[in-house]
């Protein structure tokens, strides 16, 4: 009797712990984005989202003249700049150390760079090319010896964001005639390793079809969200897991229609680090003007959401307090919601902002923010700024994003 009786407890017990580990597993935080139900609005300042800033010259030779939209990556021990005519490599401290390859027609070039995504392996010193315009591979650039390697074949034809994942890659796919994976994963021998099945559909036209998504990543942590859903999930144990869920007083339609009317809405998250998640929420004001691609078409606005206290804020303004430079709710709204956002987060921690010889005459004039950065950082920018000429290369803020705002 006594044995059964103990059978029965730990029975029991399995049971509720079986049921609190899956509670747990699909716990999702819930953000209310009505903007009278905003928990808090906030004016967004830079000196919020990072420290411990350092300024990098980037120098400047005929053979390295960056464009205004240039990107930029940094590592411990170089930094990359991602431009309109080439691939650039300086040393940490700013010297240029080679163009490593341009755009262009021939061997090794490059048709179109901004239609290109990188990503750099800096354990192993690899950047990785996804290019559009030719599609079924992954390029590979060894950055010790300076050149090409051998491609790696796509197990599936992809274009989108991918990241390294341990001896691998993992990959959003948005070609789901293809597969019908949302996210999977491949070694570097081109074969597939797992993938998570596509789960949603919306109506394109008459016609179900699979929803394409966005694989984003914070610190070491893969998030993924969809065209038409609301929630934004955590990859964990090959499973995507709800871990943000945003309520509309308008639910969408199940399945979710494509964007075709007034009203409509579509989301980007940008995780910033593991203390917060920049939310841009886009309204459909004009089908025709959204659709050219015009102004008026939509409308949009940012949330900021605090994970160590789960608040959620409008932003209001985002102010550079750095140069001092400020962009109104009306600005923010015709930003470009996907890359860059008002400001450069890397999914490392590092923060990145470039400034050019005009912006930071115009700081220096207008007085620099003794308050909210040091004075080390104040007094180096304006001692670079004296022998800055228009035309040079910008100088780069780099700042560590907060874990906790």
């Amino acid at each position: 009797m006594k044995l059964h009786y103990l059978l029965l407890v730990l029975i029991l017990y399995f049971q509720i712990s079986a049921c609190r580990n899956s509670s747990e597993n699909t716990k999702i935080s819930i953000v209310n984005i009505e903007a009278e139900n905003t928990q808090s609005d906030i004016d967004l300042k830079l000196s919020q989202l990072a420290d411990s800033f350092r300024l990098v010259l980037l120098e400047t030779t005929n053979e390295c003249l960056l464009d205004n939209n240039t990107e930029f990556y940094v590592g411990k021990s170089y930094i990359l700049a991602y431009g309109k005519s080439g691939v650039y490599k300086f040393s940490t401290d700013g010297k240029f150390v080679k163009k490593l390859f341009g755009s262009g027609r021939g061997p090794d070039e490059f048709t179109h760079l901004t239609l290109c995504i990188f990503v750099v392996d800096e354990k192993k010193d690899i950047l990785y090319i996804n290019d559009q315009i030719r599609q079924g591979v992954y390029l590979r650039y060894d950055l010790k010896s300076e050149q090409f390697l051998e491609p790696i074949k796509q197990c599936f034809p992809a274009f989108g964001f991918f990241y390294i994942y341990s001896d691998s890659l993992i990959i959003a796919s948005n070609l789901l005639q293809t597969s019908n994976y949302s996210v999977f994963i491949q070694n570097l021998k081109g074969k597939f390793v797992s993938g998570i099945t596509n789960p949603k559909k919306y109506l394109s036209g008459q016609k179900e079809t699979l929803q394409n998504g966005r694989l984003i990543k914070s610190d070491s942590t893969f998030y993924y969200y969809f065209d038409y859903d609301d929630t934004l999930f955590k990859i964990k144990e090959n499973k995507l897991i709800p871990f943000l869920a945003l309520n509309f007083k308008t639910p969408r339609d199940d399945p979710p229609k494509d964007i075709s009317s007034v009203g409509d809405r579509f989301i980007i998250y940008q995780p910033g680090a593991p203390g917060f998640i920049i939310i841009c929420i886009r309204i459909i004001e004009d089908v025709n003007l959204y659709r050219l691609g015009r102004t008026g078409g939509e409308k949009a606005y940012y949330l900021l959401l605090n994970n160590s206290t789960g608040v959620s804020s409008r932003i209001n303004s985002y102010t550079d307090n750095f140069i001092g430079e400020s962009k109104d709710a009306f600005a923010l709204s015709h930003l470009d919601p996907y890359y860059p956002f008002f400001l450069t987060l890397l999914s490392d921690k590092k923060l990145v902002m470039a400034y050019y010889k005009l912006q930071i005459e115009n700081a220096i004039e207008k007085g620099l923010n003794y308050k909210d950065f040091p004075v080390r950082i104040n007094e180096q920018l304006i001692k670079l700024n004296e022998n800055l000429q228009e035309t040079d290369n910008p100088i780069l803020l780099i700042g560590r994003t907060k874990d906790i705002i």
